[in-house]
């Protein structure tokens, strides 16, 4: 062979190792490519299905009506198996990671001579990559698009969820007993501060939902009128005195009871009516209807089903351990007000506080600042003791306090200016107190 044709030989090989090299530099982008976009699914499916609560997914499906399409049917199968979904989506992102590192190893080793400088540009390399691509991007465009990111990629999860499906369910299996969760109501609380946080509830909707939470759990101890603050009548009492005490105290319903200071029956305004036009004044009992006793460790939902169940609009609270011993009453308002918070009548005496909710109340602002504040908002707020409400305000506003269109806001509360006197001075404000309070505020104004 000649010199000619070795060299011609030569350069062909070299040609055909170029090409060769360049194809695998291909195969191996394309490879790395495939897994990074596959761990970009995986990240984005990860915050979107943690992220997206069955609350929120129900809604949707029902809203759009697309109970019955298989896209739907898929997600509410990973949603219930949430264990195994997001089982499959680490394992499956882990893998792709992994691969991604591999291959970008291999590749640079290839490119660059020195392994020790192309290992070290491998890392560097995709770790930016894997972070930024693989992590950051998806995971924050999912945090805000749980539904559309479920939806977009359902088939792709449920593929890879009957894939690794055999080790899934072995892990499962072994950590069982840690994999189970229940919703608590406390974490149901915390969703609907959440929901009024974003705006979906206002204050008096989120309380409301609050306080149905907690009716179950409440005793009638806390929330009957003890028997000295009844309105009641002896058996033996005249018809006269019954009148009196329904136009005196503003009652519409009247416990009677006997000499064992056990109510025998309720007189309703209506029965009384009925007796003084019936001119039987002297059978007044005849028309006293049967109470019902409920003891005072019974919850508010038991109360408010036999209430319901008797069409009674009061009960007679009895001593535990002597049934026929009276100690209060409990009324349908009552109940009522465990709900939406104090109801006045309109004979009611309101005073100068009026109770909206829980974190609300109508104020007269001539009442004793430290009184009102250290009672209903806070008791490190360091306060004069002899200033009124409105003078606290004003002074206030002057130095920490923010005052803007009739509205007072500080750490502890939001006022707002309902009624003025004759004199433009503020007579009556609406007081909102700050869910979230500041451990202690100084002034002395």
């Amino acid at each position: 062979m000649t010199s000619e044709e070795s060299s011609s030989v030569t350069d062909n090989n070299s040609i055909v190792t170029d090409n060769s090299s360049i194809a695998i530099y291909i195969i191996y982008g394309v490879l790395i490519l495939l897994f990074l976009f596959i761990s970009v699914i995986f990240s984005a499916l990860e915050t979107a299905f943690t992220s997206l609560t069955s609350f929120k997914w129900n809604g949707y499906i029902k809203e759009h009506n697309i109970q019955k399409k298989l896209r739907t049917k898929t997600i509410n199968k990973l949603i219930k198996n949430f264990t195994l979904t997001l089982s499959t989506i680490l394992i499956c992102n882990n893998v792709a990671n992994i691969i991604i590192s591999t291959l970008s190893t291999l590749l640079f080793n290839r490119i660059v001579e020195n392994q020790a400088v192309g290992s070290s540009l491998a890392v560097f390399v995709t770790t930016f990559i894997t972070l930024f691509f693989g992590e950051i991007a998806p995971k924050s465009i999912a945090k805000f698009r749980p539904i559309k990111t479920v939806l977009l990629f359902s088939f792709v999860m449920i593929f890879f969820y009957y894939l690794v499906f055999p080790v899934t369910f072995l892990i499962s299996k072994v950590f069982k007993k840690y994999s189970k969760t229940q919703t608590s109501e406390k974490e149901v609380t915390f969703f609907i501060d959440e929901a009024k946080n974003e705006g979906v509830l206002e204050n008096d909707e989120a309380l409301l939902i609050k306080n149905a939470i907690n009716f179950d759990e409440t005793l009638i101890q806390q929330v009957y009128t003890k028997w000295k603050e009844v309105v009641y009548v002896h058996e033996h009492s005249s018809i006269g005195l019954i009148k009196k005490r329904f136009l005196s105290d503003n009652v519409s319903r009247i416990p009677i009871i006997n000499d064992e200071n056990k109510t025998i029956g309720v007189l309703h305004l209506k029965d009384y009516l009925s007796i003084v036009e019936n001119k039987d004044e002297d059978n007044w009992t005849e028309y006293l209807s049967e109470p019902i006793y409920v003891l005072t460790d019974y919850k508010l939902d038991k109360v408010l089903y036999l209430m319901k169940r008797e069409r009674v609009q009061i009960a007679i609270v009895v001593n535990n351990f002597n049934e026929y011993e009276s100690i209060g009453i409990i009324t349908m308002e009552d109940l009522l007000e465990q709900l939406v918070g104090q109801i006045y009548d309109e004979q009611d005496e309101v005073g100068q506080v009026q109770e909206i909710n829980a974190y609300t109340w109508m104020v007269d602002s001539s009442i004793n600042a430290q009184y009102f504040l250290h009672k209903y908002i806070n008791k490190n707020i360091n306060v004069k003791k002899n200033i009124k409400l409105l003078d606290y305000i004003n002074n206030n506003t002057q130095h920490n306090a923010r005052y803007e269109d009739g509205i007072y806001h500080d750490d502890f509360m939001t006022v707002k200016y309902l009624e003025y006197d004759e004199e433009t001075k503020v007579k009556l404000v609406e007081i909102i107190k700050n869910e979230i309070q500041v451990t202690e505020i100084s002034t002395n104004y």
